[in-house]
């Protein structure tokens, strides 16, 4: 077993309203970690708005939170947490729309 570990965390974006933003990250461990992603300590609940994608790459699992045509309201903390059975990682970012 691996702890899950973040390889590749997001980073912190400054957009204009109307745009779409991606935070990426990818993760490794043994086995393959669950993520979950947090906007202001709630987990990210999927709508026409907001979306979560994640897909294996060889043995890390890669992971995106997309929001999709934001506004100002939309300036946030996000958080993304990593747990397998062997431990847990977490890493974060800030959204500023203006």
């Amino acid at each position: 077993m691996e702890p899950a570990k973040f390889v590749q965390k997001p980073m912190n974006r400054d957009v204009k309203e109307g745009s779409k933003v991606r935070f990426d990250a990818m993760v490794k461990g043994i086995p393959q970690p669950e993520v979950i992603w947090f906007i202001n300590e709630a987990e990210v609940v999927q709508s026409d708005k907001v979306k979560i994608e994640s897909k294996p790459v060889r043995t890390e699992l890669s992971t995106s939170l997309v929001f999709e045509n934001v506004t100002t309201e939309d300036s946030c903390d996000v958080r993304a947490e990593a747990k397998n059975p062997a431990g847990q990682d977490t890493c974060s970012a800030k959204l500023t729309v203006q």
